[in-house]
C-alpha cells in the first residue's frame, strides 16, 4: 500500500460534546448515527488542522462565538490530529482555553503518535494545558501561530520564519498564495458547500493560480508616466474644446464691460458736485425748519398741560358723579324694598328682637344654673311648684267653697286663722267644703278653734300636755287671699315659676341641645338686628335723597363746562399740530430726498466696488464757497429729483455692468467647474486677465493640440497591447483546466446522468478586444479596428479600469439527463439531477480542484458526504471510487450502513452514541472495518476494529 502523508487520526477529548472520540482517517470512514449525534462536529473539526483563522472556516449557520463555545466551552478540551509526515509521526494539538478566556484556542505541534495516557492525570482526571506542557516538553512542543500555519503545513521555498517554526509538511504548497488557494478549495470540499457558477469560476481560478500567471492588469498604473503625458495632452485638448464657446462669449462681454466702465469714470465727478450742492441746501433748510418746529412744540406742550389739568378735573368730577349715582341707586333699591313696610311690621320686628334677646338671656341663665345647681334639687323645686300650682288651681276653681271663707263666716279673724293654722295643717284652709271637708257642727268647730287661739299667747301654744313655739312653723298666707283675682294672680306667678323651673330642669338634663338652641337664637337675633339696621339706614338716607339729587345735578353742569374748555384746547392743538406736521413733512421730504440720493450713491458704491472700476463718488467733496445754497424747498426738491434721476440712470448702467461682470463670473465659474473635470487643467482665475489671455491662446491653437494628442496615444497603444497577451494566456489556461476536470468527470458514470460538463464562455466585450489586440499582425493593418481598439483602451485608461480574468468569462454547467435527448444548463452544481447527483458532481469537481493545488496524490485529504441515504449505490460508489483514486478519503454519514458502495478498498464504520450524561462517544462494540476482495463474485468482508 502506498505511503500517504497527511492526517491519520482525529481525536476529540472533552470537545464538541464528545467525552472522547478517536477516528482513524487513513481509510474511508462511515459514521453511523442519527441526526444531531455529533457527526458534523467530528468532520468539521478538520478545519482546525488546515485553516489558519476561524473567519475562513465554515460551520453552517453557527457564528464564530457559538463555534468556539461548542468545541472549547469546557476547560480542559482538546482536538488532536495525528499526522504522518515526511519527518515521521507528529501531532497537532488544539487546546481550548475555556469560558474565562472567551473559549479561545491555541495550536501546538508535538513529535510522535497520539497516546491517551499523556492526557490523564492522577485519578483519571483530564490534564490542563499547563499540566500538559511538562509532559510534552521533551517531544518538541512548539506553539503554532495562525500567521505561520501555512509554513507548518506546507514546504515553503523560503524559510524566512526561521527554525523556531515547527514543520509537519503534510501539504505540497510552497507560498502563502498557494495556501490561500488550498484553503478556499478545502473548505468547499470538506462539506461539499454550495457554489454558484460565479463562486465556482472564482474557485477554479484560485486553484489554478500556478498556471494563471496574470489574473488582472491595471493598464493605467503599469504605463502611468506615458499615460499621464498622453492623458494630460488629451485633457488639455478636451478641455479647450469644452470651453471654446464660453471663452469666445467671455471675451465679448469683457469688452462691453470696459466701455461701460469708461463712461462711468467720466460721469462720477459731475454727480459728486451736484450731490454736495443739494445736500448743503437741504442742511440750511433743515435748520430753519428746526427753529419753527421748536416754537410750535413749546405751544403744543402748553396746550397739553392745560388739557391735562382739565382732564384731571373731569376725572375727579366723574368720580363724584359716579358716587352720587351709586348713592341714589342704593336709596332707590332700599326704598323699593322697605316702602311697603308698615309701623306694625316694624314693631313686630322690634318685638321679635326683644323676645329673642330675653330668650337668649334666659337660656344663658339656665346654662349657668345647670352648672351651679344639683339636678335633683331642680327636680324637687319643679315638684314643689307643681304641687303649689295644683293647690292654687283648686283654690281658684273652688273659691266659694274654701274652708278659709267658711271660717271667716264663723267670725274668726285672719290673724287668728294664721296663728291657729300654724299648729294645724295650713293647707286645710285651701280645701273645699263638700269635697275634701265636711263640717258637721259649725258652732263646735268655731269654739274649738277659738279655744286653740286662746291657748296661743305671743306665738307659743301651751295646754296641760304640751308647749309649742309657733315661730318655727309656717303659717298660711291668709291676708294674701282677700279676693279671687288675687288668688288667680298668685296662680299665674306660680305657673310662670313652674315654667321657668321646668326649663331650667330641661337645660340641666340636656345641656348640648340648650347650647344649640342658644346658638340658633343668637343667629336669628343677629339677622333680625341686621334687617332693623338696614331699615333704619334706609329711613336716614331717604330723608336726604333730594339733597343728593341736587348735588348730582350741580356736578353734571360742572363737567359740561370743563368739557367745553377741553374742546376749545383740542381745536387749538389741532391747528398747531397741523402747522407742525406741515413743517415735519418738509423735513421728511428732505430726508427722503437725501436718503434716496444716499441709497443710490451707496448702491453705486457697492456696484462700483463689486466690479472694481475706478470711478468713485462717495469720497469726492466740493469746496463750500463754490456751492449755491437755495432756501426754497420747491427749488431744492427739483434739484434733488433731477439728481436722483441721474443717479438712477447711472446705477442702471452700473447694474448692467454688474450683470455683465456676474455674467463673466458665471462664465469663469463654468470654465472653472469644467476644468475640474479634466485633471491637471483646473483654472482658478486668481489672476483673471492672465488666465483669460491663456484661455484665448488655447482656443486659437486647437489644431496643433489635436495633432499632438493623436501621436501620444498611438505610441501608448502599441506598448499596452503587448501586456494583454498575459490575460489572454490566462483564459487559455482556464479552458485547459476545465477540459481536465471534464475528462475526470467523464471517467465515472453517474446513474441517472449521461454526462456533466463544464464550459468556459467568454462574455465581456473586453475579451474580444484583447483577442483583437493580441492577434499578431491583425489590428494595425485595419484603421477601423485600431480606432475601436483606441476607444476601448482610452476608456480603460481614463476610468483606471482593471482588466480582471474572472470578469472575462462565465462558467456554464451542462447536464445531460439519461432520459432526455438534449442537455440542459444549470446555474449551480446543486441544481444538477436528483437522488444526490448534485452532491456527486460537487464532490467530483471539488476533488479535481483541490488536487489542482495539492497536486501529488501521496498527500491525503478528506471530504464529507452527509446523509448518503439520498444517493443511490452507483452514485455513491462512483463518488467514493474517484475520491480514493485521487487520494481523497471520503467520510460518509447516515444512520444506515451500506458497505458495498463504500469499500474502495477499505472502509471503517464507526457507530456514534450518547452517554447518560449527554456526552457523545464512539461505540467501540459496534465499530467495524470492511475490505473489498479482489474478485467481484466474492462479497465484502467485515472485520472488527
Amino acid at each position: 500500500m502506498p505511503l500517504h502523508y497527511g492526517v491519520k487520526k482525529l481525536i476529540a477529548i472533552n470537545s464538541g460534546k464528545y467525552a472522547f472520540a478517536e477516528i482513524d482517517l487513513s481509510h474511508p470512514v462511515h459514521l453511523s448515527a442519527p441526526n444531531n449525534q455529533g457527526k458534523s462536529t467530528l468532520v468539521n473539526a478538520l478545519q482546525f488542522l488546515y485553516v489558519d483563522e476561524l473567519r475562513f472556516m465554515a460551520f453552517g449557520s453557527r457564528n464564530h462565538e457559538d463555534t468556539r463555545r461548542h468545541y472549547f466551552g469546557e476547560n480542559p478540551s482538546y482536538l488532536v490530529f495525528e499526522c504522518l509526515t515526511p519527518l515521521g509521526p507528529k501531532c497537532m494539538l488544539v487546546a481550548g482555553q475555556g469560558p474565562l478566556n472567551s473559549c479561545q484556542f491555541l495550536r501546538f505541534a508535538v513529535d510522535g503518535e497520539f497516546c491517551f495516557d499523556d492526557f490523564c492525570g492522577e485519578g483519571g482526571h483530564l490534564r490542563t494545558l499547563e499540566d500538559l506542557r511538562p509532559v510534552f516538553a521533551g517531544r518538541g512542543l512548539a506553539e503554532i501561530r495562525p500567521g505561520n500555519l501555512w509554513e507548518v503545513l506546507g514546504d515553503p521555498r523560503s524559510h524566512s520564519s526561521g527554525p523556531t517554526v515547527p514543520r509537519l509538511n503534510i501539504l505540497p504548497i510552497h507560498t502563502k498564495d498557494e495556501y490561500r488557494s488550498f484553503r478556499a478549495a478545502f473548505t468547499r470540499l470538506l462539506s461539499l458547500n454550495n457554489a454558484t457558477a460565479k463562486e465556482l469560476r472564482e474557485l477554479i481560478i484560485t486553484c489554478h493560480a500556478r498556471d494563471v500567471t496574470c489574473r488582472r492588469i491595471d493598464v493605467a498604473a503599469e504605463h502611468r508616466d506615458e499615460f499621464q503625458r498622453a492623458e494630460q495632452a488629451e485633457r488639455r485638448l478636451q478641455f479647450t474644446l469644452a470651453v471654446q464657446n464660453q471663452v469666445e462669449k467671455g471675451r465679448t462681454v469683457r469688452e462691453e464691460i470696459g466701455a461701460i466702465a469708461e463712461g462711468l469714470r467720466v460721469e462720477a465727478p459731475i454727480i459728486a458736485v451736484e450731490r454736495d450742492a443739494v445736500f448743503a441746501a437741504i442742511d440750511q433748510l433743515n435748520l430753519t425748519l428746526d427753529d419753527d418746529c421748536g416754537r410750535i412744540q413749546i405751544q403744543l406742550d402748553s396746550i397739553k398741560a392745560r388739557t391735562d389739568e382739565q382732564n384731571q378735573s373731569i376725572g375727579e368730577i366723574r368720580g363724584e358723579i359716579k358716587s352720587k349715582q351709586g348713592d341714589l341707586a342704593e336709596i332707590d333699591a332700599l326704598h323699593k324694598k322697605w316702602a311697603s313696610s308698615t309701623d306694625t311690621m316694624i314693631g313686630a320686628m322690634r318685638d321679635n328682637v326683644s323676645a329673642l334677646t330675653a330668650r337668649i338671656s334666659l337660656l344663658r341663665d339656665h346654662l349657668e344654673d345647670a352648672e351651679r345647681f344639683d339636678i335633683n334639687a331642680l327636680r324637687r323645686n319643679v315638684e314643689k311648684l307643681e304641687s303649689d300650682r295644683a293647690a292654687k288651681q283648686r283654690a281658684v276653681e273652688n273659691w266659694d267653697t274654701r274652708a278659709i271663707n267658711a271660717l271667716r263666716d264663723l267670725g274668726i279673724e285672719d290673724a287668728d286663722l294664721e296663728m291657729v293654722f300654724r299648729l294645724l295643717n295650713a293647707g286645710l284652709l285651701d280645701l273645699s267644703i263638700g269635697q275634701e271637708i265636711e263640717i258637721r257642727d259649725s258652732s263646735a268647730l268655731g269654739a274649738r278653734l277659738q279655744r286653740i287661739r286662746e291657748l296661743t299667747i305671743e306665738g307659743r301654744f301651751a295646754d296641760e300636755a304640751i308647749s309649742i313655739d309657733l315661730g318655727a312653723l309656717g303659717a298660711p298666707s291668709v291676708g294674701a287671699h282677700r279676693t279671687r283675682e288675687e288668688v288667680q294672680s298668685d296662680l299665674a306667678v306660680v305657673q310662670t315659676q313652674l315654667k321657668r323651673a321646668r326649663e331650667q330642669l330641661a337645660v340641666a338634663e340636656n345641656q348640648a341641645d340648650a347650647a344649640r338652641a342658644l346658638f340658633d337664637a343668637e343667629t336669628e337675633r343677629r339677622g333680625a338686628l341686621a334687617r332693623l339696621q338696614e331699615y333704619d339706614g334706609y329711613r336716614t338716607q331717604w330723608a336726604k335723597r333730594d339733597q343728593t339729587e341736587a348735588s348730582l345735578k350741580a356736578l353734571t353742569n360742572s363737567m359740561k363746562e370743563v368739557q367745553e374748555q377741553i374742546e376749545t384746547l383740542d381745536e387749538e392743538r389741532r391747528l398747531e399740530s397741523q402747522r407742525l406736521e406741515n413743517l415735519l413733512d418738509q423735513q421728511r421730504e428732505c430726508e427722503v430726498s437725501r436718503s434716496t440720493i444716499d441709497q443710490a450713491i451707496a448702491a453705486y458704491c457697492e456696484g462700483e466696488a463689486e466690479v472694481g472700476i475706478d470711478a468713485p463718488i462717495a469720497g469726492f467733496r466740493v469746496p463750500q464757497d463754490d456751492l449755491d445754497h437755495s432756501s426754497s424747498w420747491d427749488q431744492i426738491g427739483v434739484r434733488a429729483k433731477s439728481l436722483a434721476q441721474r443717479l438712477e440712470r447711472v446705477n442702471g448702467e452700473l447694474k448692467s455692468l454688474v450683470r455683465k461682470r456676474r455674467q463673466v463670473d458665471d462664465i469663469q465659474k463654468s470654465v472653472r467647474d469644467t476644468s475640474k473635470e479634466f485633471t491637471g487643467q483646473t483654472i482658478y482665475f486668481s489672476e483673471p486677465d492672465a488666465d483669460w489671455d491663456r484661455l484665448i491662446q488655447m482656443v486659437e491653437s486647437l489644431g496643433e493640440q489635436q495633432e499632438a494628442v493623436e501621436q501620444s496615444w498611438s505610441s501608448l497603444f502599441t506598448r499596452v497591447a503587448a501586456k494583454l497577451s498575459d490575460i489572454h494566456h490566462g483564459v487559455s489556461e482556464i479552458r485547459s483546466a476545465i477540459n481536465r476536470i471534464n475528462r475526470g468527470l467523464a471517467e465515472y458514470r453517474v446513474s441517472n446522468l449521461r454526462s456533466v460538463k463544464l464550459e468556459v464562455v467568454t462574455v465581456n466585450q473586453t475579451y474580444g478586444m484583447i483577442e483583437t489586440l493580441t492577434n499578431e499582425g491583425g489590428v494595425f493593418q485595419d484603421h477601423e479596428k485600431i480606432d475601436r481598439a483606441k476607444d476601448q483602451m482610452r476608456q480603460w485608461i481614463r476610468s483606471s479600469e482593471t482588466i480582471s480574468l474572472d470578469e472575462l468569462f462565465e462558467l456554464h454547467i451542462h447536464v445531460h439527463d439519461a432520459d432526455r435527448d438534449r442537455p440542459t444548463k444549470a446555474k449551480s452544481l446543486d441544481e444538477i439531477g436528483s437522488t444526490g447527483t448534485g452532491m456527486t458532481a460537487k464532490a467530483m469537481v471539488f476533488i479535481q480542484l483541490v488536487r489542482a493545488v495539492v497536486a501529488e496524490d501521496k498527500y491525503r485529504l478528506h471530504f464529507f458526504l452527509d446523509e448518503t441515504g439520498q444517493l443511490d449505490e452507483r452514485n455513491l460508489a462512483a463518488t467514493t471510487k474517484m475520491a480514493v483514486t485521487k487520494g481523497v478519503m471520503p467520510i460518509t454519514a447516515d444512520p444506515d450502513v451500506r458497505i458495498e458502495p463504500l469499500a474502495h478498498p477499505v472502509v471503517t464504520v464507526y457507530a456514534l452514541g450518547q452517554r447518560a450524561d449527554g456526552k457523545f462517544i464512539v461505540d467501540g462494540k459496534r465499530t467495524c472495518r470492511a475490505r473489498r476482495v479482489e474478485h467481484e463474485s466474492e462479497p465484502a468482508v467485515e472485520e472488527a476494529v
